[in-house]
Order: structure tokens, then C-alpha cells, then sequence
């Protein structure tokens, strides 16, 4: 399955909610966005780095 990494500034945040909405409706697209797979203390340099190395 094709995994789409959403890169973004948060100045962008309606556009790319419009564009994550529309990939949602491909169900052979993964999408990954920090929003969804960051979690409280998580350390996310470490986290996108292995989001993007995936």
C-alpha cells in the first residue's frame, strides 16, 4: 500500500485537511500526518524520522 507523508506548515492547515480528506477517500492510500500519529511525550524528531525512513 502507498503511504502518503503529509509535509506541511501549519499556516496550510485548511488545504491540507482538504487534501487529507481527499486521499481518505482512496482506501489503497495510507496517510501519514504528525497530527494523527504524534502523541503527548513522544519525541518527534525521532518519530518523523522514522515515518519518513518507512
Amino acid at each position: 500500500m502507498p503511504t502518503v507523508f503529509l509535509s506541511y506548515s501549519r499556516t496550510d492547515l485548511p488545504l491540507i485537511e482538504q487534501l487529507e480528506a481527499q486521499l481518505k477517500s482512496h482506501s489503497e492510500i495510507a496517510i501519514w500526518r504528525d497530527q494523527e500519529k504524534i502523541y503527548g511525550e513522544q519525541k518527534w524528531p525521532k518519530v518523523l524520522g522514522e515515518a519518513i525512513a518507512d
